[in-house]
This record gives C-alpha cells, structure tokens and sequence, in this order.
C-alpha cells in the first residue's frame, strides 16, 4: 500500500469512530459516559481534519517550487510543450537563441499571435550592456563572442518581424478580437536568472559564475507560490525598465514594427580568429 493510501485509510478511521463515539453519547448512558463518548468523539473527529489540512497544507508547500531539471539545455521539450499551451509567454534570458529559433522555424506560432491572442514578450541582454563582459568570463568565452550571439539574436528578430509583417498583410483574414500582441526588448541590467513564463508557471533558470546557463538547473514555480509572484515582477521590473529598448513591436493589430534607430546604435559583429 502507498504511503498515502495509508495515510488517507488511517484518517478516514479516525474520521468514522469520531462519528460513532459521537453518535453513542447520545444514548442515555450515565454522565461519565456521555460525557467521555462525546469528548473522545470530537477529539477524533477534530483529529482528522487537522491532520486532513496539515497534510494539504505541506503537499503544497512541496509543490510550490520543484526541481525539473539540472541541465536547462535537457529542458527545451518541456519549455515547448508549455509555451505551444499557453496565452501568456514571457522569456527573459541572455540570448533567447532557442525561442527565437522557434518563432522563425515554426509558422503555426505567429499564426497563434493572430488568431488565439497569443501574448508574447521577450527580453535578451543589450551587446551594449556593461554586463556582457561579466557573462562572457561566466560562460567560458570571450566577450566579443557574447556579443556575437546577442547580434545573431538581434538578426533573428529582424527575421521574426518579416514573418510579423508577412502575417499582418493577410489581417483580414483574422478577428480583432483574436489578434494578440508579441515585443522583443533589450535589457542593461545584470542577468541574475532566466525566467520562462507560460500563464500561472514560472521555470526559473539559474545563472552560475562557474558554468554557461544552459548547464545549470531549472526550478519550476507556481503561482500558489509567493515566489512566483517575485519573479513575475523582477520580469515586469525590467520590461518597463527598457521600453525604450524595443527591436519587435506588434500590439493588438497595429502594423509590427522594428526599431531601426536602436539598432543604428548596437556594435557590430567581429570575425573572431581562432588560433
């Protein structure tokens, strides 16, 4: 037997004898009786339901926060199936490179945005961040090697917009109602952790000073939980931190726009020798 099918047994005969010694001490029996029946009968029964709720109450705290992984890059299968579920999506990460992969591989993702109201917002490191340099040395490479992946990421977001804009010029085969909205931004600020959102569950990814991002582990957060609540507006913080930061802007059927004076200012890419 399962260790909480015991549990469940065992409460549920505290439960049932609470009853009957309740039930008993309503014959006429002498005053101690009655009186012992009726006491051992609410302890009983009180018993149960105490027992009942602390069980509850420490299956959710269990549950708030769970290690689903030690490697995020053994994550991506789980990050697709919750993101392929979900209305609300919200990405901040150092580069994005695997989301945004997906927006570009996977047509039936922008055609979401246009017609379940799919909302999307997305936020990578800025190449201009002063943190750049410390994620490099973290991650085991050079910094001009980071910041050749942030541009690649900045060219996958010009690709994202086409396939937007592509998409907006058949809006009229679309409701307005169904139209979502999808922005990508660039954030300055340290990179302390990922954090993956899809509707009420939080995957949170660990950031190292010994191992890229992509070796570390990942937490999956609930919204029971008060930590989730933390994340969402440590995400929400550095969104409105950085509206000005925006590469790929669509809102609610307005044209998809891309910020070309923003990107005028980000440094270019260098050929890296390699000895």
């Amino acid at each position: 037997m399962k260790k909480s099918h015991f549990y469940i047994l065992i409460n549920s005969i505290l439960l049932l004898l609470g009853i009957i010694f309740i039930l008993l001490s309503g014959y006429e029996f002498n005053y101690i009786i009655t009186n012992l029946l009726r006491a051992l009968g609410i302890g009983l029964v009180t018993a149960s339901l105490v027992n009942s709720l602390m069980k509850q109450l420490e299956e959710k705290t269990i549950e708030e926060i769970v290690l689903t992984n030690t490697k995020r890059i053994k994550h991506e299968k789980i990050y697709t199936e919750m993101r392929d579920k979900s209305e609300i999506v919200e990405v901040m990460s150092i580069a994005l490179t695997g989301a945004l992969d997906d927006y570009i591989q996977n047509k039936h993702l922008i055609e979401k945005i246009f017609t379940e109201r799919h909302e999307v917002r997305l936020l990578f490191l800025n190449p201009s961040s002063p943190y750049v340099k410390q994620r490099a040395v973290e991650d085991g490479e050079t910094e001009q090697e980071l910041i050749n992946k942030l541009i690649d990421s900045i060219d996958k977001s010009r690709t994202i917009c086409k396939l937007l804009d592509d998409a907006y010029m058949k809006k009229n085969n679309f409701q307005k109602d169904k139209i979502g909205s999808f922005e990508i931004r660039l954030f300055d600020d340290c990179p302390y952790f990922t954090v993956f959102r899809a509707d009420d569950t939080i995957l949170w990814g660990l950031y190292t000073n010994y191992a890229p991002g992509s070796e570390t582990s990942v937490l999956e957060v609930k919204k029971s939980s008060s930590l989730f609540s933390q994340l969402k507006t440590h995400f929400d913080t550095a969104w409105k931190a950085n509206s000005g930061n925006y590469i790929v802007r669509l809102h609610r059927g307005d044209k998809p726009s891309l910020n070309e004076a923003l990107l005028k200012t980000l440094p270019p890419r260098q050929i890296i020798n390699t000895p």
